[in-house]
């Protein structure tokens, strides 16, 4: 499923190990417009499986379902139509390219092996902000890559952290923050994780190699307050992941679960946290969920399979 130029949807249809150990058997699209369509129409060839396309333009679904797009019943109904459209084709795993709805729960309860792909780390995480509060720019930055699970779990619960780059904008604030020479940010990477219902906050499976930033081309940006051409660098460097980071990560974690080499399981962890009853705060032990990803036989860190 991808919004616009499919590059990891057409990275995976063309990968080594396609029609071997895996197989991409539909393709769909919620934008009209997405120039992937016709990369995958083209690979109707004798040289690769065909692949089905589907156009489902959501704005179109609403207008003629005489829907409100802004409202979220009707992303419930659009994905009620998805699922609909899905069945057919059976598949054992959905991947996400590009596709900027947010999935109801009844999909993802479907369509439970879902993917999605990102262009930052999300093993970068920083104190929550509060409302009102919100930038860009975190005043302090943890990168977990290599913490375990559990201990993350926990931490991010109890001192109330959050992953720091999610959403659209996310290579721009990872340019923000890259400035700063204590924060020893110099790279993007794209992460593969499962789709859940919070946008950006599945389980890790894999991080993709490193694109480098230019931080003296950030800082120059940042003195002259050039915030256009700060977006400009940002969109190119995003380019430039696509095919150096998005199609690499998920290749290996589509060949990972198709070989039967990878799975998730969910645990728990304990942890006190303070709870306000009334205007008194208590402390409980509670059961603290999270996700541990084992590749290849080895319980892998926050960072999940990591390609450096």
């Amino acid at each position: 499923m991808y919004g616009g130029g499919a590059s990891s949807g057409l990275g995976l249809a063309t990968g080594p190990k396609h029609a071997k150990t895996y197989e991409v058997v539909g393709a769909g699209t919620n934008n009209s417009s997405a120039s992937g369509t016709q990369g995958f129409r083209d690979l109707g060839i004798d040289t690769v499986t065909p692949v089905d396309v589907l156009d489902l333009d959501y704005e179109g679904f609403c207008e003629i379902s005489g829907l409100d797009p802004k409202k979220k019943d009707s992303g419930k109904r659009y994905h009620e139509m998805w699922m609909n459209v899905i069945e057919p084709f059976k598949p054992d795993a959905i991947a996400l390219s590009g596709y900027f709805k947010i999935l109801s729960p009844e999909f993802l309860q479907q369509c439970n092996e879902t993917w999605n792909v990102h262009p930052a780390a999300l093993y970068w995480v920083a104190p929550a902000q509060k409302r009102g509060d919100e930038t860009a720019v975190h005043r302090k930055l943890y990168n977990f890559a290599t913490s375990d699970p559990a201990d993350v779990a926990y931490w991010m619960k109890v001192d109330e952290l959050e992953r720091t780059f999610k959403g659209e904008s996310a290579v721009f604030d990872a340019l923000l923050n890259s400035h700063d020479p204590d924060r020893r940010l110099t790279e993007i990477r794209a992460t593969v994780h499962r789709a859940t219902e919070e946008v950006d906050a599945g389980p890790i499976e894999v991080v993709s190699p490193a694109v480098q930033i230019d931080r003296d081309r950030v800082g120059h940006f940042l003195r002259n307050r050039n915030y256009d051409q700060l977006q400009e660098y940002a969109d190119a460097l995003q380019e430039i992941l696509k095919n150096k980071g998005d199609v690499p990560a998920y290749l290996a974690a589509v060949e990972l679960r198709a070989e039967g080499s990878s799975r998730l399981e969910e645990r728990t962890v304990e942890g006190r946290v303070k709870v306000d009853n009334g205007g008194i705060i208590t402390e409980e032990l509670i059961d603290i969920p999270y996700w541990r990803f084992i590749a290849d036989g080895k319980e892998m860190p926050y960072g999940g399979l990591q390609m450096w």
